[in-house]
């Protein structure tokens, strides 16, 4: 006979219970007892059922009290309850703690029994198969936000790389400012979300660079004019021009900021529209003071600067790392946030980062 399902009937009454298994067994299914809530409960810690059938009123746990128990042993359980006639109201309350249906005694209509038996079974089996296929739908999900963030950063990367490319003196520039951004964020103790923001800001601050000429200003020998460092001082605007667009385009880029209202995306545009402002109000674009400047900013301008310094540039050479250290010590409370130099040099101290000359 074709093994149908696991039936756990539970009643203080074994006569119902025998009926039942005699019942259930003959239509193929596998039938256990249990004569209290108490002893079925200890049985379904051991092994697993399909279907829970259960009398309402008995010594110790009830039956509705049974299936909200069982449940949390196996959530993925159905049930059926057994009521007097007069408990009928009480069989109703059941169906709230879960229970597919209710059976009246005396069971006397065989056929009713086994059609709300098969469709407790169908109910349970339709669950599953919806949560095996939401689980399904979401692995797929993960896979495609994994492509997404994938392409999306690799054409990010080869786009920064171009602009670079321009430049020899900046070469690998803003990876190395989002790595040490990372770093310093991940100390502070910033969430993934903040940390996501930090890489990409520092991957795409300097993006707005790509509008500078680059013979006439990024590469040239000796100190720029006023008027060329006012043209040099537009990039933030400029990378903030070129990638709002793409930033308030509703769809894969929720997914890469782990955006659900926009509002990370424009968090990372603030911090690369900002990462130039002082913490002494005297930086552009905006000329923002202390705490007025993004989080995120301020800590791009510590890693932008300590990275800058420590690069060739056509106009000097590169400064030490210790170089570095003094002069970020020196503009602390001016031009950088006291207290992320803190943990700028903390880092430092304990070897995070550094940078040969």
């Amino acid at each position: 006979m074709k093994h149908k399902a696991k039936i756990l009937i539970v009643d203080d009454e074994k006569n119902i219970r025998d009926y039942l298994d005699l019942i259930l067994s003959m239509e193929g299914y596998k039938c256990s007892q249990a004569s209290s809530g108490e002893e079925a409960l200890d049985i379904l810690e051991k092994e697993e059922f399909e279907l829970l059938i259960t009398d309402i009123r008995m010594p110790g746990i009830s039956g509705t009290e049974l299936i909200k128990e069982a449940t949390k042993i196996r959530p993925h359980i159905a049930s059926i309850v057994i009521s007097a006639v007069e408990q009928v109201e009480t069989a109703v309350e059941s169906l709230k703690s879960g229970a597919y249906d209710y059976i009246t005694k005396p069971i006397i209509d065989q056929e009713r029994l086994m059609l709300t038996v098969e469709r407790a079974l169908e109910r349970r089996n339709l669950k599953l198969e919806n949560l095996r296929y939401q689980r399904y739908l979401e692995d797929m999900v993960q896979q495609r936000t994994k492509y997404i963030r994938d392409l999306f950063f690799r054409a990010i990367t080869s786009l920064v790389q171009a602009i670079e490319e321009r430049d020899e003196y900046t070469k690998d520039h803003s990876k190395r400012v989002a790595e040490i951004s990372c770093i310093i964020g991940e100390e502070m103790g910033l969430n993934e979300e903040q940390i996501v923001q930090l890489d990409l800001a520092g991957q795409l601050h300097d993006i707005g660079k790509i509008g500078i000429p680059a013979d006439e200003i990024l590469r040239k020998e000796g100190p720029l004019s006023q008027e060329e460092y006012e043209i040099v001082k537009t990039h933030p605007v400029r990378s903030y021009r070129i990638l709002r667009p793409l930033f308030e385009f509703k769809g894969s880029l929720d997914e890469i900021t782990m955006s659900e209202n926009g509002r990370a995306k424009e968090e990372t545009l603030d911090i690369i529209l900002h990462h130039h402002e002082r913490f002494d109000g005297k930086g552009y674009p905006d000329g923002l003071k202390g705490d007025e400047i993004p989080l995120g900013a301020r800590i791009l301008a510590v890693a932008d600067s300590y990275e800058a310094m420590t690069s060739k540039r056509p106009y000097r050479f590169p400064l030490s790392h210790e170089e570095a250290i003094e002069e970020i010590k020196r503009n602390a409370g001016t031009q950088f946030d006291p207290k992320i130099v803190e943990i700028f040099l903390k880092l430092c101290d304990k070897g995070y980062i550094h940078r040969s000359s």
